[in-house]
């Protein structure tokens, strides 16, 4: 498309797309961008407004946060999520195992605890956990973001090498799977506060703009890797 800044420019990650889905675009921005914010969301998966006299109007894309909304969030939190989900009747990993290898989960965990161990606490709350921020979809200070992105990606490196992908479909293969599960306990772990926003399906079946508030900390300090 005319104008439009290609993933596979610059420093990239472009050539592992079939595995990385759009953690290539989250690479991107880390290695590329110098914005003062970063996010990452998708064309059918956005966050919906606060305000309620957007959340009532006809036209889907105009119940979409707008920037200065993004902004009067981050003024006073570090980190915008999509609202979690609820599983009421099976835990994170229990439903991660039904739809997909739940040993990518079990080798994550070892990963973590040979890299950061001190992660492992709020990795198994996860896991045993019924409720998870799932989407791959934030918005946070460049700050914030390039520290994520720097202790994410040797992890998820160090995943691919450790997972058989040779009789896998380009569905199961994808580690933005086991990250999408995981990435919001390490950013409480961070004690970074967090502001959850709903998100939506395709913006033509409405579903956006309901309201959830939800901070979140941690004693768990950061740790690099």
């Amino acid at each position: 498309l005319p104008d439009m800044q290609g993933g596979n420019t610059r420093d990239n990650s472009s050539a592992l797309n079939a595995s990385y889905s759009e953690l290539i675009g989250l690479y991107w921005l880390w290695k590329n961008c110098d914005a003062q914010y970063k996010s990452l969301v998708h064309y059918r998966r956005l966050l919906g407004s606060a305000d309620k006299a957007e959340q009532h109007q006809k036209d889907p894309y105009e119940k979409l946060v707008d920037g200065p909304e993004l902004l009067s969030f981050l003024s006073d939190k570090d980190v915008v999520l999509a609202k979690q989900r609820n599983y009421y009747i099976e835990t994170v990993y229990g439903h991660y195992s039904h739809t997909l290898d739940g040993s990518q989960l079990d080798k994550m965990r070892g990963i973590l605890s040979e890299c950061c161990p001190k992660y492992l606490p709020a990795w198994d709350n996860l896991m045993k956990s019924t409720c998870v921020h799932v989407f791959n979809m934030f918005v946070m200070p460049a700050s914030m973001f390039d520290a994520y992105c720097a202790w994410l990606f040797p992890l998820l490196d160090e995943l691919g090498q450790r997972i058989d992908t040779s009789e896998m479909d380009s569905f199961a293969c994808t580690l933005a799977w086991p990250r999408e599960r995981a990435y919001a306990r390490p950013l409480a772990c961070h004690q970074w506060h967090l502001v959850c926003r709903a998100s939506g399906g395709k913006p033509r079946t409405g579903g956006l703009g309901k309201e959830g508030l939800l901070l979140l900390s941690g004693k768990v300090p950061w740790q690099e890797v």
